[in-house]
């Protein structure tokens, strides 16, 4: 058994053998900021939900998530972001939960392709973490190193109208 496919069987086991779920309201108090992502994978509801949404797709899921930081508090949604191990910019997830009433939303990028996981959600009501995750992929993370055009950097000592809007590398 792979990796991908021993962490998927421990988490189901994890699943399994969870005697209380974490309540909605507890989630985010319990996770953000955390590096708990097989635990909150794990929850029963958030599994499920997950399993849901993205059917036989789920392990791809867990694989692309192989490598993460902490989960991220982004507009409400506990959102966990990663890739597969030295798969950043061709193997990469995403799942976004929010908490209540409990969604969840992902997304994996498999070279090149992004297929996105949101019930029968069309695109305009996806999570905005996966919206925002989707143009971080597309951009290959370029946009979180160097400065876009039109992007000012401005210090607060600077006298109004003298910030310069050149990037600096």
């Amino acid at each position: 058994m792979g990796s991908a496919g021993k962490r998927m069987a421990w988490l189901l086991l994890l699943t399994a053998g969870s005697a209380a779920a974490t309540p909605p309201e507890e989630l985010v108090a319990r996770y953000a900021g955390t590096y708990e992502i097989d635990a909150l994978l794990a929850e029963p509801a958030v599994a499920e939900a997950l399993r849901r949404v993205a059917g036989d797709r789920v392990e791809q899921i867990h694989r692309n998530l192989s490598v993460t930081g902490p989960v991220d508090l982004i507009s409400g949604w506990l959102t966990v972001t990663g890739n597969a191990p030295h798969g950043g910019t061709e193997h990469e997830a995403v799942v976004c939960v929010r908490p209540e009433p409990l969604v969840v939303h992902a997304a994996v990028l498999e070279l090149g392709d992004i297929y996105v996981f949101a019930s029968n959600e069309p695109y305009v009501n996806v999570a905005l973490c996966v919206k925002d995750w989707i143009t971080q992929v597309r951009s290959q993370h370029v946009d979180r190193l160097r400065q876009p055009a039109g992007v000012t950097m401005v210090r607060g000592d600077q006298p109004a109208g003298t910030a310069s809007s050149q990037p600096r590398d």
